[in-house]
C-alpha cells in the first residue's frame, strides 16, 4: 500500500510539473506572437514544437490544450482555426458553429433564418473556419445543418436559381398561394387575376416572378406542368399573359371541341350555322 501511495504521488507530481511546463510554453507563445487577448488563440496555426506537444498530450486538439492550460476562460472549440482532422465533417460541430452565428445575428428561432442573407452570414462566419462558401444560399446551409426542420425555400430572403426550376419547390409555392387565395381545386384558378395574386398572397410576387421567368407568363403552363393528368381549359385563365398556348395544335383542337360542345355542334357542317354573335371571346374566356 505504501509503495502504491508513493507511485500515485509520483504520477501526480509528474502531471503537475507537466502542466506547469505546458503553461510556460503556451505563455511564451502568447508573448512571442504579441497576443492582445485570449481570443487570439483561435487564429493560431501552431509551429512544429507546439504541434508535437498538442498531438502527444492533447489528442491533437488545440482546443483541449488551451482548455486544460487556461481552464478559467470559456473556450468555443468551433472557433479554432486549427482543429483535428475531420472535425468539420461532424454535423454536431457544424451545428454548434451555426448556433453561435445565430446568437451573433440575434436569431432566436428557426424562422429567424428566413430574413438572413449570405452577406450577413459571411460577415459573422469570417471568424469561424466553417466552409460557408460551399453553400449558395442560407437555405442550403440550414437544410444541411437542421435537416429535420420543415424549411420553406420561398420564405428566404435569397432564393437559389435551382429552386426556381425544381418541381417540388414549385408545387410547394402553388400550395402556399392557393391557401392564401382560398383555392380548393385547380379550376378555381380560372377567375384569378395577377392583381389578386400579388395583393392577396404574401408569396404572390415570387409566384408571378416564377411564372414569368419559367413559364413565359402562363399560369396555365405552370399548373399543367405540375398536374399533367388534369384536363384544364387554358383559355379560361385570367392571369395568363401573352403566351404560345394558342399556337399549339393540341390546344386549338381542345378549344374547338369545347366550343362545339357548348354550341351543340355534332358535325363539321354545323359550323356553317354559327355566326359571330354566337361566340363572345374576351380575355381568352369564352361566354356561350
Amino acid at each position: 500500500m505504501f509503495r502504491g501511495r508513493l507511485l500515485f504521488q509520483f504520477h501526480l507530481k509528474e502531471r503537475t510539473n507537466n502542466s506547469i511546463h505546458y503553461r510556460a510554453v503556451f505563455d511564451d507563445v502568447f508573448h512571442q506572437l504579441k497576443f492582445k487577448s485570449w481570443e487570439d488563440w483561435y487564429n493560431v496555426t501552431p509551429n512544429a514544437n507546439l504541434k508535437a506537444i498538442i498531438r502527444q498530450n492533447f489528442n491533437g486538439s488545440l482546443f483541449d490544450a488551451v482548455k486544460n492550460i487556461y481552464p478559467d476562460h470559456p473556450w468555443d472549440e468551433f472557433r479554432f482555426k486549427w482543429v483535428p482532422r475531420n472535425y468539420w465533417s461532424e454535423t454536431e460541430n457544424k451545428r454548434r458553429a451555426i448556433q453561435y452565428i445565430a446568437g451573433r445575428l440575434g436569431i432566436e428561432n428557426f424562422e429567424g433564418w428566413y430574413s438572413v442573407q449570405m452577406k450577413d452570414l459571411n460577415r459573422i462566419a469570417s471568424s469561424i473556419p466553417l466552409e460557408i462558401g460551399q453553400f449558395e444560399t442560407v437555405y442550403e446551409l440550414v437544410c444541411s445543418i437542421f435537416p429535420d426542420y420543415n424549411w420553406i425555400a420561398w420564405n428566404f430572403a435569397e432564393i437559389a436559381d435551382s429552386i426556381w426550376t425544381d418541381l417540388k419547390h414549385q408545387s410547394i409555392l402553388l400550395e402556399l398561394v392557393s391557401k392564401d387565395l382560398k383555392i380548393e381545386k385547380l379550376q378555381d384558378w380560372y377567375g384569378i387575376t395577377r392583381k389578386e395574386i400579388a395583393g392577396k398572397s404574401k408569396y404572390g410576387i415570387k409566384f408571378l416572378e416564377l411564372i414569368d421567368e419559367q413559364f413565359q407568363g402562363s399560369l396555365f403552363s405552370f399548373i399543367a406542368t405540375l398536374y399533367p393528368r388534369v384536363r384544364l381549359e387554358f383559355w379560361k385563365f385570367q392571369a395568363t399573359l401573352l403566351s404560345n398556348e394558342w399556337k399549339e395544335q393540341e390546344n386549338q383542337n381542345l378549344f374547338m371541341r369545347f366550343c362545339a360542345q357548348k354550341l351543340g355542334i355534332k358535325s363539321l357542317q354545323d359550323w356553317y350555322q354559327v355566326n359571330e354573335e354566337g361566340i363572345k371571346i374576351r380575355r381568352r374566356t369564352i361566354t356561350l
